[in-house]
């Protein structure tokens, strides 16, 4: 496995957000930003590739390690379920401090609480697709391959 290199954080509130911590960046999270919970939603497959156990060393440092694998949903893989959702709503109900969320580039974390801000903390499509984006999260994938902006524009007020 190669180092990873520090990523980007980003911050809604208590939510963090971020593509695959490196160890001093989980570090810095628990011990310097409050975080006491961090949920990853990589496959196992994908985790095989990082250089140290995350689990182990979150929990090391005191803070709550929460594994909610998402995927291609392929053969024994890990789709993208409305239970994922509700897993991740348990977790955060439960979670004191905060969060930090991550997958191999943070889209995955920041597409399922897009997805739990509309089922559970009732905001509309549109206002949970800006939260997301001003956390950091990218044009989606039908976007890219349609070669065209979002197609929710915030109002003039909001940029």
């Amino acid at each position: 496995p190669k180092p990873i290199e520090p990523p980007t954080i980003f911050a809604d509130g208590r939510y963090h957000f971020s593509a695959q911590p490196d160890e001093g960046t989980l570090e810095s999270e628990i011990q310097d930003e409050g975080v006491t919970t961090v949920v990853n939603f990589r496959r196992d497959s994908e985790m095989e590739s990082v250089p140290f156990d995350e689990a182990e060393l979150i929990n090391d440092l005191g803070a709550t390690y929460v594994h909610i694998p998402l995927g291609g949903g392929v053969g024994d893989e890990p789709g993208y379920d409305p239970e994922d959702v509700d897993r991740l709503a348990e977790v955060l109900e439960n979670a004191e401090g905060n969060v930090l969320l991550h997958c191999a580039s943070g889209g995955r974390a920041r597409t399922i609480w897009t997805a739990y801000l509309i089922k559970y903390e009732g905001l509309s499509e549109d206002e949970a697709v800006l939260r997301a984006q001003r956390a950091g999260q990218q044009p989606s994938s039908l976007d890219r391959l349609l070669g065209k902006p979002s197609a929710y524009v915030p109002p003039a007020e909001d940029e």
